[in-house]
């Protein structure tokens, strides 16, 4: 471990070596147990290559990072908890709310540090046992999860304090971090148990299935008071209050609301056992990870395996691939289609992104067919096929991540005439792939309930959405390569390129939408279709005068 010997704890971590008696006590190395915590925190915070090839610096302060970028999430929460609502309600909104934020960053923030099959790879070759590797898992991502919980649980907890008292303040925070423990005891379990009955590229094929339909699902949940009628849901703004109630024990996250109203509720039937439900689930599930937390090590190794099978690309990849065969950029279409193939990370974080734009249409349609007649609203319904473009830019910018980046470099050294062609290739096998045929989802769908009147803007969506794609790809990858930097907790979220091209996404769509269903002519559809048709053309030509900076100096020296 001659790689890792230079490297401490950070001065912030030193109260670790407390826990050296009780960890010899289970059978843990406690020195190589803080050699593996310190280098997977440097590892964490470290991006192994950047764009175009060239190395980048290291995160002085990854945490500090991590915990600014969720403290504006807690922010905004904080700010719904300044409503005035009693006790019971603004605790089980809080822990709804937080549950559903915790959860889906275990599923795909740090999804990455949990599932990483190169540790037992690496370490066991220096003697290092797996019971060890997996504690040092543990701790690392306890530590990235425990920044996460604190910085959105922080606001909600001062709001509370001051408005329901200093003691409600701090059993909210009890009432989070006994959530927090929930989560990350959930999630290690839910994939210690996928990891035990499935291996090699069926496993993978799980593992994503299993993260996005969850996403998926409890999104979908969290909407169900807007597709019920008013009185079925009632409950959920009058009944939230100090009685038992049979959907306390049902939904886990009101648990975790018990130690919050007891201040307020007092010591009752509810307040006390939905404490103790609260600390009990977090107990006996990471009771059982720990019980098979070495088997979870051997099971990572599955992700490794890969079928002998030959993969064979169906008909749609060869029709699509068609459409580029007589440019230069036809070889790159087809490698950016294989990559996506294969980049899990990819996946998990695109794919709910993606599940979003096809669930708010329906969402919304649902919602207005309560409100309004039918006859206005299948005015709006033709136009769905726009709404898959919000997805555009988290697809485009996870573009720049692989795990495997350092294998891009070789493109630093290959002579191109016009180097824009393998971005262009790259961005337009992941609109064929996986943008165009879930716009078709959406005409189709749209069609048939609109009688035909759909079919032109589903034309015009695609359009449009391929014209994104291109437009976010091209300030993307200005002078970078794809697929060039290691997927890692702080690329997570798509930085300002996201915000900025979701919420003109948003814009552009609201006014397609509401002017389409006003207007509701031939000629407005055909005209905005005939619009990003050139729109594309003209970004998809700007591509080739891109150009790659090679990493001369790193080049130099090697």
């Amino acid at each position: 471990m001659a790689a890792i010997k230079a490297l401490a704890l950070p001065s912030a971590l030193t109260w670790l070596t407390k826990l050296n008696p009780w960890l010899s006590h289970q059978v843990v190395n406690p020195n190589q147990y803080q050699l593996l915590v310190a280098s997977k925190l440097t590892l964490a915070g470290r991006s192994q290559s950047s764009l175009g090839g060239m190395r980048k610096k290291e995160s002085p302060h990854p945490l500090r990072n991590l915990f600014i970028g969720y403290l504006i999430v807690g922010a905004l929460l904080g700010f719904f908890m300044l409503i005035p609502m009693n006790a019971p309600l603004s605790a089980g909104l809080l822990m709804n709310s937080l549950f559903i934020m915790f959860f889906l960053t275990m599923l795909t923030s740090f999804s990455t540090l949990i599932l990483d099959p190169r540790d037992q790879t690496i370490f066991s070759t220096h003697a290092v046992d797996r019971k060890t590797i997996n504690y040092a898992r543990l701790t690392v991502v306890g530590i990235y999860f425990a920044v996460t919980i604190f910085a959105m649980g922080l606001p909600a907890v001062v709001v509370l304090g001051i408005r329901l008292g200093l003691l409600t303040g701090l059993m909210t925070a009890l009432g989070i971090l006994l959530l927090g423990l929930t989560t990350l005891s959930l999630s290690l379990f839910l994939y210690l148990l996928v990891l035990r009955f499935f291996d090699g590229e069926r496993l993978k094929n799980i593992l994503n299935i299993l993260q996005i339909v969850i996403i998926i699902a409890m999104y979908v949940v969290g909407q169900l008071p807007n597709l019920l009628p008013k009185t079925d849901y009632s409950f959920l703004t009058t009944g939230l209050d100090g009685a038992f109630h049979w959907y306390y024990l049902v939904f886990m996250p009101f648990w975790f609301m018990g130690p919050t109203i007891m201040p307020s509720v007092g010591l009752t039937t509810l307040t006390l056992t939905l404490t103790g439900l609260a600390i009990l689930a977090p107990v006996i599930l990471m009771l059982i990870y720990l019980r098979f937390s070495t088997n979870f090590e051997t099971y990572l190794i599955k992700l490794d395996q890969s079928s002998d099978k030959a993969r064979h690309e169906g008909w749609y990849f060869k029709l699509t691939r068609r459409l580029f065969a007589r440019q230069q950029n036809a070889p790159f279409f087809t490698l950016g289609w294989q990559l996506l193939g294969v980049e899990r990370d990819f996946k998990l974080r695109v794919y709910p992104q993606v599940a979003y734009a096809l669930i708010i249409p329906g969402l919304l349609l649902f919602s207005f067919m309560r409100e309004a007649p039918w006859t206005m609203v299948s005015a709006f319904v033709a136009y769905i096929p726009y709404f898959l473009i919000m997805a555009v830019p988290i697809a485009v910018l996870n573009l720049q991540f692989s795990h495997q980046p350092l294998a891009m470099r070789i493109f630093t050294y290959v002579p191109f005439a016009a180097p824009g062609i393998l971005a262009r290739g790259v961005v337009s096998a992941l609109f064929f792939r996986l943008l165009a045929p879930l716009t078709l989802v959406l005409g189709v769908f749209a069609s048939v309930i609109t009688r035909g009147q759909a079919i032109i803007p589903t034309i015009g969506g695609l359009a449009m959405t391929y014209a994104g794609t291109l437009l976010i790809g091209l300030f993307v990858f200005n002078h970078r390569l794809p697929f060039a930097q290691a997927f890692s907790p702080d690329n997570a979220k798509g930085g300002a390129v996201n915000l900025v091209g979701g919420i003109g996404a948003l814009i552009i769509v609201a006014i397609i939408v509401v002017a389409g269903g006003l207007i509701h002519n031939l000629f407005f559809d055909l005209g905005i279709t005939v619009f990003w048709i050139i729109i594309a053309a003209v970004i998809g030509r700007l591509y080739t005068h891109r150009a790659f900076q090679p990493a001369t100096s790193e080049i130099n020296n090697e």
